[in-house]
């Protein structure tokens, strides 16, 4: 009952196109600026209300990096998870989701089972 309320949740969020996905999550350095202009980015010219701000909150799904979840980290409407460790409660507290396209690898080989 889990994995179909997980799948659920995710299908109505692709519906409503709260999930976006990228190529890649991969930032030079440990910085918060550099993830904060990534979220910027989808916001002006991806035009995705809201993202990263207050009222559109996000879950950063993307593989274990430290580099990133350095930078993820002080930004207050983002939350970084590996995309194994996603579950209902964190795609209900959340508006958006970010994937790249290990992460969607890696939820597959997670719930493939």
């Amino acid at each position: 009952m889990k994995k179909s309320a997980f799948f659920s949740i995710l299908s109505k969020k692709l519906k409503e196109k709260e999930v976006v996905f990228l190529d890649q999550f991969i930032l030079q350095n440990p910085k918060t600026k550099e993830a904060s202009s990534v979220f910027k980015n989808l916001r002006d010219k991806a035009n995705i209300y809201r993202i990263a701000q207050k009222g559109g909150k996000v879950i950063a799904a993307i593989p274990k990096n430290e580099m990133s979840a350095r930078s993820l980290r002080n930004l207050p409407f983002v939350e970084y998870m590996e995309p194994r460790n996603l579950n209902t409660s964190s795609l209900l507290k959340n508006k958006y989701v970010v994937f790249d396209l290990s992460s969607v690898e890696e939820l597959n080989k997670t719930y493939a089972k």
